[in-house]
């Protein structure tokens, strides 16, 4: 079990690495590796495929965050609701809008902006989108690997049930 718990973190700290490289090559070496072992660590690959699920929640839960908080305030400060540009339920591409897009956005629909706010305004609508753009990146290679994983896991787990299964235990003729 001690050494279940080291593998899988070991596997967590591999996949920040992987997060920060944008690079998916560290974990899935650490899985074949572990895949190759005799018998394979199939509960480490359930284990991490849960892990991956709670991380992939977190990570959407800040994509929703930095989404809400800019039109928080956009809302409170200069009375400007950009939910039609920015819709909740279209996370997925909230960083694909354009910053400056979005100043023109609020001018036009603000009077409450002042010249002197534009600068500060677009630097913080800028930082938004990139947080977005790197959380959906984090996300799109957090889905990717865990379906690998899940898939690694049940094409080994049926190799495994086929090779274990006795003989005598066979399903005999399927009679319909």
């Amino acid at each position: 079990m001690a050494e279940l718990n080291q593998l899988r973190a070991h596997a967590l700290d591999l996949f920040d690495r992987c997060l920060a490289e944008g690079n998916s090559a560290p974990i899935v070496a650490f899985i074949e590796r572990q895949l190759a072992s005799e018998p394979p660590h199939l509960q480490l690959l359930r284990d991490f495929a849960e892990d991956l699920q709670q991380r992939l929640l977190s990570l959407r839960a800040y994509q929703f965050d930095v989404r809400k908080n800019i039109v928080q305030t956009l809302s409170a400060d200069y009375g400007v609701d950009i939910t039609p540009l920015a819709p909740p339920n279209a996370l997925d591409r909230y960083h694909l809008l354009n910053s400056q897009q979005l100043l023109a956005y609020v001018k036009a629909h603000s009077a409450a902006v002042v010249d002197h706010d534009l600068i500060l305004l677009g630097k913080l609508l800028e930082v938004s989108v990139k947080a977005a753009e790197r959380l959906q990146r984090d996300i799109e290679l957090t889905t990717e690997l865990q379906n690998m994983v899940i898939e690694w896991f049940e094409a080994h787990s049926s190799t495994i049930g086929r090779r274990y299964w006795p003989e005598d235990m066979s399903p005999g003729p399927t009679i319909h």
